[in-house]
């Protein structure tokens, strides 16, 4: 059965919209095949569906998007009708440059099916009676969304709120919070600085729990409009276990952690949308608990706002980009004869009219074996 690997170029588990990415595919196999061709595939796509309602008020709500679906032939060539793979490894380099504005992967929202996900898929059709069906197997890409540099986001932001307390027609108060914090963009597991002042000096209710939350808030959208939402709290930070009558209290320079495993806020999908909110809520009894919420905004990490550097251009099969970007025409990959062994290493030799990037060595050349089937075409060599 033929086994597929994928060495990139770059050998991060992340990749940015628009960036290019570079690497090899490694088609291994123990014993001869015929195949009509190999292919390989790049897709994105998100999905959402929920249901609403029971028995015969029972409705489904679902949406779909298709961000690119892209593919090549890496063997046979086009003059070709179909190839014979003897026993080794065959070596197909490609690169593929992803769209820009791509939302963020996420591969399991919190609705009853609700995805965004990108992949890459390498296929062989089979044209042999040993083997029943073709052979395909899916690596998953992930991607990353860029950080927001919009200025009024960099700067810091205060809220006051008031609340009156109220019992018939009598009205004591108000309460006052106010809440400032230093910005409204972080990255992930970033810390949040936030400064709280809470008056209470006008009225004779005493304050209970006093709790600063960030908040996860994922809107699902269907394809008629429908719109249904869900949110959790990912962190809080207990400041007080309440404020007597009559009293007055604050909090400056209070840290709250952002996690690191959650997904960076995004907007440009028409799936679903995820938003943060950071939130100071105060509890009161017998009333409406006051609160002060700010929307922020998470990115992946600062580092993502260096330039990124591409690598030169590799020859190989190169997927056809979207409308308006060119690539160099593409070659078919390389059909490498047996080997033993590990496998080869992640870095990628390029032929010497294109050189490597620096800091990948060039892998061992693997010579051709000694006895080899003369009556079986060999594969073909660039």
């Amino acid at each position: 059965m033929p086994r597929f690997y994928v060495n990139f170029v770059d050998p991060k588990t992340f990749f940015y919209p628009g960036e290019i990415i570079v690497g090899n595919i490694i088609v291994r196999l123990d014993s001869t095949i015929r195949c009509k061709k190999i292919s390989l595939k790049f897709k994105g796509e998100s999905y959402v569906k929920w249901t609403t309602g029971t028995g015969d008020n029972k409705k489904t709500h679902k949406n779909t998007e298709e961000y690119f679906n892209n593919s090549v032939t890496l063997a046979p060539l086009p003059h070709e009708k179909g190839i014979t793979l003897n026993p080794g490894d065959y070596n197909y380099p490609f690169q593929f440059q992803l769209p820009n504005n791509l939302p963020p992967s996420v591969d399991h929202a919190p609705v009853e099916t609700g995805y965004i996900r990108y992949y890459m898929k390498i296929k062989i059709d089979v044209d042999w009676w040993r083997l029943k069906s073709d052979i395909e197997e899916k690596i998953p890409l992930k991607i990353v969304a860029s950080p927001n540099q919009s200025p009024n986001l960099l700067a810091p932001a205060t809220i006051t709120k008031e609340k009156f307390l109220c019992c018939l027609c009598c009205q004591s108060g108000p309460i006052r919070l106010v809440v400032r914090i230093q910005k409204q963009v972080y990255h992930l597991g970033d810390q949040m600085i936030f400064s709280f002042a809470l008056d209470n000096k006008e009225t004779d209710k005493p304050l209970r729990t006093i709790e600063a939350r960030l908040t996860e808030q994922f809107t699902f959208i269907s394809n008629t409009g429908r719109t249904i939402r869900n949110e959790r709290v990912l962190s809080s930070l207990r400041l007080s276990e309440g404020l007597p009558p009559r009293s007055e209290d604050s909090w400056n320079d209070v840290a709250l952690i952002i996690p690191t495993h959650i997904t960076p806020s995004f907007t440009n999908c028409n799936c679903m949308h995820l938003q943060y909110y950071f939130t100071i809520n105060v509890g009161i009894a017998a009333a409406f608990d006051p609160k002060v919420s700010f929307p922020i905004t998470l990115s992946s990490g600062p580092y993502m706002v260096q330039p990124m550097v591409q690598p030169g251009f590799i020859p190989g099969n190169v997927i056809p980009p979207a409308p308006g970007m060119v690539y160099p025409p593409p070659t078919l990959g390389i059909a490498m004869p047996p080997t033993a062994g590990p496998l080869p290493s992640t870095s990628y030799s390029p032929t010497t009219a294109y050189p490597a990037p620096a800091g990948y060595p060039p892998d061992p050349i693997t010579q051709q074996p000694a006895a080899w089937n003369a009556d079986i075409p060999p594969p073909a060599y660039p």
